[in-house]
């Protein structure tokens, strides 16, 4: 057994066991996007116990000391979660809500513990605790978590709420806005967006992968064809049929 300090420099207090859930599953989804590999499995055992599956290359301890993923970086149309950073904001939101987590895969057995930081006996912090792997044939990554319910998963799987997702979209058209990712800028300081879409004043934005995934998900859904058509409808009376604009 050995024992890493997580050095998580801050702890994203607006985080709740949902948040921390989605930077979880972001992570598998982007394994099997990026390996191609078989589709992310989320079940619940007879126990009652959460986990979260992919069948993907298996994570290693030190995707932990990471601030940002390269691979992940040189992949940005694909993926959506941030190794590192990213997984160590979940699990010190994992840690203060009372959570238990067990990370496995071929190279090792992760769990959370809090330890007294090198060289400061006085100083208690949140470390990544790593033992010989129980399953040293598995593929991919198994997270398993206790303490986690089936409204938090729920929550957590339905990454962006279709209402709020609705709106968002709509802000690109009125105010002749470009990109996904600008989208995302102003909706992390514009509160008039925020209020349009839903968000709360301190409640985190999403990243521009995820907004474009959902889109896409939700925009085959017959439900977005009924919303913008009813849209376009109640705007007929204000368009002009003297000239069009192509972006």
């Amino acid at each position: 057994m050995k024992k890493f300090d997580l050095n998580i420099e801050k702890v994203l207090e607006d985080w709740d066991v949902r948040h921390a859930l989605r930077e979880v599953i972001a992570n598998a989804l982007d394994e099997q996007a990026l390996t191609k590999a078989t589709d992310v499995e989320i079940s619940k055992d007879k126990a009652g116990r959460w986990h979260i599956r992919d069948y993907g290359r298996g994570l290693k301890y030190e995707h932990l000391t990471q601030n940002e993923n390269q691979e992940k970086q040189s992949h940005p149309d694909l993926v959506v979660g941030k190794v590192g950073v990213g997984l160590k904001d979940a699990l010190a939101t994992f840690d203060r809500r009372k959570i238990n987590v067990l990370m496995k895969s071929r190279h090792g057995d992760i769990t959370i513990a809090k330890s007294s930081k090198h060289g400061f006996d006085d100083i208690t912090t949140l470390h990544a605790v790593i033992d010989d792997p129980s399953e040293p044939d598995l593929v991919g990554t198994e997270v398993t978590f206790e303490g986690v319910t089936d409204a938090d998963m729920a929550a957590a799987k339905d990454l962006i709420p279709p209402e709020r997702l609705l709106r968002a979209l709509l802000l690109p058209t009125f105010y002749s806005i470009r990109s996904e990712r600008m989208l995302m800028e102003q909706l992390d300081y514009n509160l008039l967006f925020r209020w349009f879409v839903g968000l709360e004043r301190d409640e985190p934005v999403w990243n521009h992968a995820v907004f474009s995934k959902n889109r896409e998900r939700l925009l085959n859904e017959t439900v977005a064809r009924e919303f913008f058509s009813e849209v376009l409808e109640q705007a007929k009376p204000h368009l002009s049929q003297e000239h069009f604009t192509v972006d």
